[in-house]
C-alpha cells in the first residue's frame, strides 16, 4: 500500500503493534535498505520509540532517537525512557544537530537551506545565517574558490567586515 507524503515512493506498513519492530514487514522493510543507521521518533518516546529502537539494537543497528521528534505522556515517563534508552546504546539527538551531522557541510546548496530552516525556528540563528551568506558572498566573488588559500582569504575579508 503506497502512503501520500513527501515521500511517494515509502511503503505504508499497518500495524497495531506498539513496537514497530515486532511487525515482520516493518522489521524487512528496514533490513532490505541495507542501512545500518536508523533515526527514530514516535508518538511517545517512553513506548513507541523504545519499544522499537530495543530490539533495533539488539540486532547491531546504531539508532538516533530524536527526542523533540517524539512526545511523552508525562516528564518522568520521558525520563525514564531516556534512561532507558542510554542504557541500551542509543543515541539521543534533537532536530537540530541531527540536521547538521546529517548536512556535514554548510558550504552547499542545502547547507543555506538548512540555515534558513534553523533561523526560521530558532531565533538567535539567524546571527549565524547572517554571517554565512556574507562569507558565502565573498567566496563567489573570488576568483579562485577552490583553493583553500582563497576561501580563507575570503573568510577574512568576511570577518573584517
Amino acid at each position: 500500500m503506497k502512503w501520500p507524503c513527501i515521500i511517494p515512493d515509502m511503503e505504508f506498513i499497518p500495524r497495531s503493534m506498539v513496537g514497530a519492530w515486532d511487525v515482520p514487514e516493518y522489521r524487512e522493510a528496514v533490513r532490505r535498505t541495507g542501512r545500518k543507521k536508523l533515526i527514530m521518533a514516535g508518538i511517545t518516546t517512553e513506548q513507541c520509540v523504545t519499544f522499537t529502537a530495543e530490539p533495533a539494537i539488539a540486532e547491531g543497528y546504531e539508532v538516533y532517537v530524536v527526542l523533540d521528534a517524539s512526545a511523552a505522556l508525562d516528564t518522568r515517563s520521558e525520563l525514564a525512557a531516556i534512561s532507558r534508552l542510554t542504557q541500551m546504546g542509543a543515541i539521543l539527538t534533537t532536530w537540530s544537530p541531527l540536521g547538521a551531522e546529517l548536512l556535514h557541510d554548510f558550504a552547499t546548496a542545502e547547507g543555506a537551506g538548512l540555515l534558513k530552516i534553523y533561523s526560521q525556528h530558532q531565533g538567535q540563528m539567524r546571527a549565524l545565517e547572517d554571517s554565512f551568506n556574507t562569507a558565502l558572498k565573498f567566496v563567489k566573488e573570488s576568483v579562485d574558490n577552490q583553493s583553500e588559500q582563497a576561501r580563507e582569504a575570503a573568510y577574512t575579508k568576511a570577518r573584517a567586515i
